[in-house]
């Protein structure tokens, strides 16, 4: 097996009410001391008397892509315990657009401490900042982290990497962009995964991965988006923009970092400015699209 190989993962879900709608208590395999609860805004005024909530930990505000939000738009806290700090949140006109709060603590025997939480917030918030996947003007500096023993440092990080593999399956995957996946594989089986897309002397070069399309660093993509453009894309790019994702640069913009995407369409569709199709738009080294792929590969299945 490869070192690469990722291990199989189990996530529990109690929904304490039965209501599939209402508040979440999230957890993974025993190696893991910690839980996530998944409260919706509507939910908070009853969700607050539960034991979780007086604990301390980190806490998520969230609010959800729509028409005004490109990006899903983040604040993340800590409080011990997390009640008082989120009741603040509730009532705060300031913080009235969060839709849902993701609530990380550790179990109940308080082996994560407030300096713990300290370093598990700054960690946190500092991934957020470099992936660039959601809003998070709300936390406005980049934080310190707090002085740990070296046990205390390897107790936190050791949680870290569980806690975001139970968010990311939650839908809250801001914090890593993905990795090109190697599995042991040679340089030109990667390469045989790479997708380019070369408009106008325009080009980029991406591949899929765990759902998303990562389009790579140095990519380019036109300076002015077509007339037709949808304002939704138009925001999402000029976000982009901001963030530092996307520079201007001799009459075009280059991708700065890599960068997922939710699909090759959307991926296109900011590289070109324009409405797209990414599953014809990207194509292999061989010519064919990914759409080419998809029809061959469901082909070889049916022989």
């Amino acid at each position: 097996m490869s070192a690469n190989k990722q291990q199989p993962v189990t996530v529990h879900i109690n929904i304490p009410d039965g209501n599939a709608n209402g508040v979440w208590i999230v957890d993974r395999d025993l190696e893991w001391n910690g839980s996530v609860i998944v409260c919706p805004r509507a939910c908070f005024e009853t969700a607050r008397s539960m034991k979780q909530f007086n604990q301390p930990g980190v806490y998520i505000l969230y609010h959800p892509v729509d028409a005004e939000n490109p990006l899903p738009k983040i604040y993340i806290g800590l409080a011990d315990p997390i009640r008082e700090r989120l009741d603040n949140h509730y009532t705060n006109t300031k913080k009235d657009w969060w839709e849902k709060v993701f609530i990380c603590i550790g179990d109940s025997g308080g082996k994560l401490n407030k300096t713990h939480i300290e370093h598990l917030e700054a960690r946190m918030i500092q991934m957020a900042k470099l992936a660039k996947l959601c809003d998070d003007s709300e936390n406005i500096a980049m934080p310190k982290l707090p002085t740990l023993s070296t046990q205390g440092v390897q107790l936190v990080e050791d949680f870290l990497p569980k806690l975001l593999c139970v968010l990311h399956s939650l839908g809250l995957n801001i914090f890593v962009t993905p990795s090109i996946p190697n599995d042991g594989a040679s340089g030109e089986k990667i390469a045989q995964k790479i997708f380019f897309l070369n408009s106008k002397s325009l080009s980029a070069k991406g591949y899929q991965n765990s759902g998303v399309f990562m389009v790579l660093a140095g990519s380019e993509a036109v300076l002015q988006t077509a007339a037709h453009a949808s304002e939704g894309m138009i925001t999402f790019r000029k976000s982009l923009e901001a963030k530092g994702v996307l520079k201007a640069e001799n009459g075009r913009l280059i991708f700065n970092q890599d960068y997922p995407f939710g699909s090759p369409s959307a991926a296109a569709q900011v590289v070109l400015g324009r409405s797209a199709n990414g599953r014809i738009e990207w194509i292999n080294d061989k010519g064919k699209s990914i759409k080419d792929l998809e029809v061959e590969a469901v082909g070889a299945v049916k022989t």
